[in-house]
This record gives C-alpha cells, sequence and structure tokens, in this order.
C-alpha cells in the first residue's frame, strides 16, 4: 500500500492524487485533507501521529513531504515555524519506521526555500518584490563582492523591514540544515529515495549557494542514484506516487518528445534557475521514464511549447502574449496535428507563459484528442504534473472515466479559467 503525507490541502497535492488512485484503481492512504496545511495554519501534529500509527502497519511505500512532517506545511516552513530538535524528533518517526519495516521504502521531497516570502495581502506583496531583489542582491554580493553590491544589499535592508529580513534568512538556514540532514538519512539508509526541490527562484539569487552545496555533498557520498536537485515543488507527491505505481506494476513508459526547437532545452525558465532540459532529464530519470528517438518506440507522442525567450508573468501589463508564428511553430504545431490525426496518444504542455495556458495556442489543433494536457503555474510544476497523469493512463488496467474528466478539468482550470486576459 502506497502512503503519502502531502505537502499541503491544495488540490495539486491532494484531490489530484486521490483521481490518480482512481485511474489506475489502486486506492492511496493519503493523510485528509482537512487536517493538512493551508496558508493560514500547519497541519496538527497529533492527528499525524494517530494517523501514523493506524496506517503504517499496512505502508510498503511511504512518501512524504518533509515540509508537512517538520514544519506543518510549505507556507509554515517559509516562516521558521520550527525547532530544528523538535524537527528532528518528528523525523525520527520516519526512521523508526524503515527500522522495523527494512523492505518498506522510504521516499521524501524538501524543498530549497524559495528566493522570496509568502505573499498574502497588498503589503506582503510589496516585500515579495523587494525580497527577490534583495535575495538576488545577496547572492551577487557573495559571488562577485564589490562595494557597488554592498551598498545595494544596504539600500534593500533600508526599505525592507528588520524582521521580515531576519525572518528570511533564520528559515533558510533552518531548511539548509534540514535539506543536509535528509541527505545524511539516505546515506545511512533511513530513506531509499530522496528529491531536493528549488522553490521559486532566479539564477543569481542565493539559493544557488545552498545547491552547490547539496550537491557537492550528494556527490561526496555517493548517492547521487538516490539523491535529486531540480526545480519543482508542487508536482513532488503526484511525481513520486507515479514513480512508485510504475515500479510496482513493473511496466515502463516511454515518450516521444516534440520541442519548437532543442535550443529551447538551454533557456532558463521563468521562476527557475537551471536550464529547462536539466529539469526535464533529471525528473524523467527520478521517474524512470524513457525519452525515445522514434514515434515507433513510444508510447505517447509528447508535445512540449515554450519559446527561446520564455514569456514571464507581469500583472502589470495591459499587452496580452502572443507567440513568435516562425517557422518552427508551423512546423510543431503541423506535426502536433498530424499526430492527432494518425490517432497517436498525444499529450501537450504549455509553457508559453507561467501560471495558465494559451487559448490561442490551443485553438489550433483538436485539444479534446489530447490524452493530457497541463499548463498550470511553473515549468516543472506543468511538466511533472503531466509526467505523472501520464503514468497513470499507461499503468491503468483499463481506461477510466477519470482520465477524461481529469483532461476536461486542466484545460478548463489551466487555461480558461487562469487565462491572462483575465488579469490583464
Amino acid at each position: 500500500m502506497i502512503t503519502l503525507l502531502p505537502l499541503d490541502s491544495r488540490p495539486c497535492n491532494h484531490s489530484w492524487i486521490v483521481k490518480f488512485g482512481e485511474m489506475v484503481q489502486s486506492p492511496i492512504q493519503i493523510f485528509p485533507a482537512k487536517d493538512c496545511g493551508n496558508l493560514q495554519q500547519g497541519l496538527r501534529h497529533e492527528l499525524l501521529d494517530a494517523w501514523f500509527d493506524r496506517v503504517l502497519p499496512q505502508t510498503t511505500h511511504l512518501i512524504v513531504s518533509a515540509d508537512a512532517l517538520v514544519s506543518g506545511g510549505l507556507i509554515q516552513a517559509r516562516l521558521a515555524q520550527f525547532d530544528l530538535e523538535v524537527a528532528k524528533q518528528r523525523i525520527q518517526r520516519l526512521i523508526d519506521f524503515k527500522t522495523s519495516h527494512p523492505q518498506a521504502k522510504v521516499i521524501v521531497f524538501d524543498t530549497i526555500m524559495r528566493t522570496s516570502i509568502t505573499s498574502y495581502d497588498a503589503e506582503t506583496s510589496r516585500y515579495w518584490h523587494l525580497m527577490n531583489l534583495y535575495s538576488l542582491a545577496l547572492g551577487k554580493a557573495k559571488k562577485q563582492p564589490s562595494e557597488s553590491h554592498e551598498q545595494q544589499v544596504r539600500e534593500l535592508e533600508r526599505q525592507i523591514p528588520e524582521f521580515i529580513r531576519e525572518t528570511y534568512l533564520l528559515a533558510r538556514a533552518k531548511k539548509h540544515e534540514i535539506n543536509c540532514y535528509f541527505i545524511d538519512l539516505v546515506e545511512q539508509g533511513f530513506v531509499d529515495d530522496l528529491i531536493l526541490l528549488q522553490e521559486d527562484s532566479m539564477s543569481e539569487g542565493i539559493q544557488s549557494f545552498e545547491r552547490e552545496i547539496l550537491v557537492h555533498k550528494i556527490k561526496e557520498k555517493q548517492i547521487e542514484d538516490q539523491v535529486s536537485v531540480y526545480n519543482g515543488t508542487d508536482e513532488g507527491s503526484a511525481v513520486l506516487v507515479a514513480k512508485v505505481l510504475l515500479e510496482q506494476k513493473q511496466r515502463s513508459l516511454r515518450l516521444h518528445l516534440h520541442l519548437p526547437s532543442d535550443e529551447v532545452l538551454q533557456k532558463i525558465q521563468p521562476f527557475e534557475d537551471r536550464p529547462f532540459g536539466e529539469n526535464l532529464a533529471n525528473m524523467l530519470k527520478k521517474m524512470n521514464i524513457e525519452s525515445v528517438s522514434h514515434d515507433s518506440e513510444a508510447d505517447v507522442e509528447l508535445y512540449i511549447y515554450t519559446e527561446l525567450i520564455p514569456y514571464d508573468l507581469d500583472l502589470a501589463s495591459e499587452s496580452y502574449p502572443h507567440p513568435n508564428r516562425d517557422a518552427s511553430f508551423h512546423a510543431f504545431f503541423h506535426s502536433l496535428n498530424q499526430a492527432i490525426k494518425a490517432g497517436k496518444q498525444v499529450a501537450f504542455v504549455d509553457l508559453f507563459f507561467p501560471n495558465g495556458g494559451s487559448p490561442e495556442l490551443l485553438d489550433l489543433f483538436d485539444y479534446t484528442q489530447l490524452v493530457a494536457y497541463s499548463a498550470w503555474n511553473t515549468s516543472s510544476n506543468a511538466l511533472g504534473t503531466m509526467l505523472a497523469n501520464l503514468v497513470m493512463i499507461h499503468v491503468a488496467p483499463k481506461k477510466h472515466p477519470m482520465m477524461k474528466q481529469f483532461l476536461i478539468e486542466r484545460i478548463l482550470d489551466d487555461c480558461v479559467y487562469q487565462d491572462r486576459k483575465s488579469v490583464v
């Protein structure tokens, strides 16, 4: 039995996983949504302990969000609302379970803290922007020490209340220590698999130094096959549940990837800090999904649309984004249409801009014939959810109505509801 402690109560972390279980007719023990953390409060650990007591005896694969276990949820982790010793006591539950059930798999996903704070209202939205600049300034000052960089840091410190800065830096330090602790647990054999997911970031932010330390530690301990580091967060539960199901069903999934050009693999997507191709490769490797070079070898034709210069989200702008309709654009959508007409299994990930899909792109093909669609939030969020969805479709014993329902939900939510025209 798969047991999941999700990141929090949001649909991407909870109800989507329940729907995936329905698709494959494999029930998943998941901590109740009403007891999970949310924007206002974290989960209640006494309820979690009682739930663990009930479900762990039947568990063969335990998938755990470290933020939920340690802090009560993602938002709470960003506020440093946990004591490190108490955190390690909570993690001890995983160690005890692995010790008493050595054949069971303990799988953890943790986050490397984002470059800014959580935005709750107009005031915190203002500081969200300033804290992004502050993180960038700190990163530059550390990487290339200079008076101008130090001056920029000091200027931002004058604009940002001290308690916001101190909470942010304390949370970073605590989160980093927990990241390191889980790497140690992998080496010691108490955690079988670990993903460290980099939250919203930028390439030169302060988080890049933490990542370097973590990657060095992983290589030093020679556990690269067990620990992955890449961009993402909210797709973590879906990715790991899909990975386990693929292994349990003893199935393989082969994808034929289609991109407008190979050059887009080198581009860094909005809210991320490394090339798209690196994130894609790491996600495929973690899930044991194979990318094949010819459609005759593939189970699914996966079309991923993005551009060489990714369109960033700017809610202050009154302009509406339109794709660059060059030769590669037309070749990409011609190929997509041909694949649909040929009756192939076709899936589409829209990464033209973050936090929603483009109706203009959907108008170019018969999207009702897709097997899956994804366009929500960041590039890695959308990609990870898509890969998980494709695993469910592939390993399901038979076609389930939830598959079509989930496709419709994603088009309506990711594209129609989150259409850029609704926010400008």
